[in-house]
């Protein structure tokens, strides 16, 4: 019923004003005129119409017609306004059939001489109609024709008589009659101001409105921006679980589609079922949960690590309704953390480890040099000879070991050279697989960058890490080794610096490493095999860290698993690897310090043996001193090999600086067994001319000295 009125009304609306309301709303004057010459055509006209035919019918044939005339001028008028929207034609059309009326009535007195009182509502019509000037100059006009009814007897167009009160009354109301149609247009005047003033307000609002709505168009599309390419899970659920929105990161994170999860329960994406209760009992307590980590199964049924952060909403009366909430894929996070605790771990066994392998080089180094030095004087095949050939090769097995105690220390350094990667993993393949039933595929790329390493360290990786490829496949199996140039930066999700880098890849064929040792495949001494050290792949991780890259692993239960190295490339070209010779014999004065005596005799013992003049300090204080005595008899020493490390007394490297001010043209070799200090892995930067690893061999004495001594 309310919908009919409505409709109703605007219909009425329309008719009365011609169609046009919507468009003069704010000028009142042509609203009214619009208002007032429809009224006429519609009342007047209809009327007049109606008259018209009832006289010509009831046989008064000229009045008759004549009011049919106007009753049809009127309702043409009508439609003309309605046609052409002209309301200065229209209204001078109704006014002179007013006027014309109105006149009719005075002349005949109307019903009952009642004519007289249309003197009332000519003044506010007219003014209306045709303007405040020309309107009151119409008045006048009828008020003068009024006069000539009342005041001039026998007036020809007069046809009734008036009481003479009538006529003295006349003209207080003609002046009452146009003063009430001045104040009927100054009402309508003030009443357009005050529209047009609150019109003119209501346009502000409505501009005010309109730049509120653009500002909060803008604030949306903001909104929406950011829901569609936040990093983070965004969700709005029910409290019982029931998602009703999800932002559409839900499929980068878990590989889940938007629409497919709204409507389920987000408590069915936990992989722990327990999380629901801890959750909502938290939020029951505080309203909030922050920084909440969980499990996440993705679309593929795997586990995400993900933190969540969510609020709980209540209603009007008080109740929960909705829970707000983001989860935050920390997968990242918790591989460098994890990254972290290895590295942790390494440095543990590193204090044990690095303490015994210092000890322990000192004594190798004695009998490998005792041996090596021995040999130089006993026939290669005899049964001695032979002997002394398997403890030397002793002696190298053992410092094999020592070296992979070293790594996971900070002492075993790397020494490191430019060299060429894809050589050396071709042969860390060929030596590995040697005699073993797996084939290998061999993918490296060719121009690959130089890598700044120490071979040997990087051998003893790349063997570990095929190594535990090919006993992943007891059964036979394939092992795939390629290799490739590669750009990290901070989108690769690396925790490795900016820059260009060579990337290993070892994949086997095997069962994949189960879920519930993968934290510890590179823990040191964890193995799952009976005969395995547990060392294998934890000296790999941490020769790769030393050399600044990441070793990282992608498995598949029944699937395999995929070993993945990242070494920074480096510009320049490789070095040469020296091949072995015998020990080379050379003349000049070389000056051994190390805190050892047993270390100083069998070093005394090769370097004369080899042709040198020899002398020998236990610390750097008394190196320093003999070389400056030497210095003064003018018979100065060719090179100085100085220990890094002398426990309680002074090391090589301060021994250099002081060295250094008495002959900044001294030259000087560094030798450790283990060290922290830089001065081993980059000898030059520290001032050296060469560097000598413990435990050393008569051959590995004499090409370090043959490169130095003569100068």
């Amino acid at each position: 019923m309310g919908t009919l009125m409505r409709k109703l009304r605007l219909l009425g609306m329309d008719i009365m004003t011609s169609g046009t309301h919507d468009r003069y709303h704010d000028d009142t004057g042509v609203f009214l005129r619009f208002l007032l010459v429809n009224t006429i055509g519609i009342i007047a006209g209809a009327c007049l119409v109606g008259f018209g035919i009832y006289d010509t019918v009831s046989g008064i044939q000229p009045l008759g017609w004549l009011t049919l005339a106007l009753g049809g001028l009127v309702l043409g008028n009508f439609f003309y306004l309605r046609l052409t929207e002209n309301h200065q034609v229209a209204s001078w059309v109704a006014s002179v059939v007013l006027w014309i009326g109105f006149a009719y009535l005075m002349s005949t007195g109307g019903s009952g001489n009642t004519g007289f009182m249309w003197l009332y509502t000519l003044p506010g019509t007219m003014i209306i109609l045709l303007g405040v000037q020309t309107g009151t100059w119409v008045t006048l006009a009828f008020f003068l024709y009024s006069a000539l009814v009342l005041f001039v007897p026998g007036f020809p167009l007069l046809h009734t008589t008036y009481p003479t009160e009538m006529a003295h009354r006349f003209l207080p109301t003609m002046f009452t009659a146009l003063a009430l149609g001045y104040i009927f247009k100054f009402m309508q005047r003030a009443s357009q101001q005050t529209i047009v003033e609150k019109n003119r307000q209501l346009t502000v609002t409505v501009d005010e409105l309109e730049e509120a709505g653009k500002r909060l168009s803008a604030s949306e599309e903001r909104y929406r921006n950011l829901f569609e390419n936040i990093q983070d899970i965004y969700y709005a659920c029910a409290v019982d679980g029931t998602i009703l929105e999800v932002s559409p990161s839900i499929e980068r994170v878990a590989g889940y589609r938007r629409d497919d999860l709204l409507g389920s329960s987000v408590y069915d994406l936990y992989a722990d079922p327990t999380v629901r209760e801890q959750l909502l009992e938290i939020l029951e307590e505080q309203g909030v949960v922050n920084d909440f980590e969980l499990l996440l199964k993705d679309a593929d049924g795997q586990h995400v690590p993900c933190e969540i952060t969510s609020r709980l909403d209540f209603d009007r009366v008080g109740r929960p309704d909705r829970i707000y909430g983001t989860l935050r894929n920390i997968s990242e996070r918790k591989r460098m953390e994890e990254e972290l605790l290895k590295a942790q771990k390494l440095d543990s066994v590193g204090l044990l480890a690095g303490g015994i392998a210092h000890d322990f080089n000192n004594i190798l180094t004695v009998l490998l040099g005792n041996i090596s030095f021995a040999r130089i004087d006993i026939d290669p095949q005899s049964e001695l000879g032979r002997a002394l050939a398997d403890s030397e090769r002793a002696c190298g097995q053992a410092r094999r070991l020592t070296q992979q105690l070293l790594t996971f220390s900070r002492g075993g350094m790397p020494v490191k050279k430019t060299v060429n990667i894809g050589a050396l993993i071709e042969e860390s393949v060929s030596f590995t697989l040697r005699g073993s039933a797996a084939r290998c595929i061999n993918r490296i790329a060719a121009a690959l960058h130089p890598v700044k390493a120490d071979a040997g360290q990087l051998t003893q990786a790349l063997h570990n890490v095929i190594l535990n490829a090919v006993q992943a496949m007891p059964d036979r199996g394939r092992v795939t080794v390629s290799a490739e140039n590669v750009v990290v930066n901070r989108d690769s999700g690396l925790a490795l610096a900016d820059g260009e880098y060579v990337k290993i890849s070892v994949r086997d064929e095997g069962d994949g490493i189960p879920a519930e040792v993968r934290q510890q495949v590179f823990d040191p001494y964890f193995t799952t095999r009976e005969k395995g050290s547990g060392l294998g792949l934890a000296t790999a991780y941490s020769i790769i860290k030393n050399h600044d890259g990441l070793i990282r692993f992608d498995t598949r239960v029944g699937e395999g698993t995929t070993f993945f190295i990242y070494l920074p490339g480096t510009a320049g070209n490789p070095v040469a690897e020296a091949r072995e010779t015998d020990p080379v014999r050379g003349l000049g004065r070389i000056l051994v310090m190390d805190d050892e005596a047993q270390v100083r005799s069998v070093a005394g013992r090769m370097i004369g043996r080899m042709g040198y003049e020899v002398e020998l300090t236990s610390d750097g204080a008394e190196a320093v001193a003999r070389y400056q005595e030497a210095m003064k008899q003018g018979n100065p020493f060719d090179l100085v090999i100085l220990d890094l490390m002398v426990p309680g007394g002074m090391g090589g490297r301060e021994a250099l600086q002081q060295l250094k001010q008495l002959d900044p043209e001294v030259r000087a070799i560094v030798s450790s067994g283990y060290s922290t200090d830089a001065a081993m892995a980059d000898h030059r930067a520290s001032g050296f001319v060469g560097v000598l690893s413990k435990p050393y061999r008569m051959e590995d004495l004499g090409q370090v000295l043959s490169g130095n001594a003569e100068h």
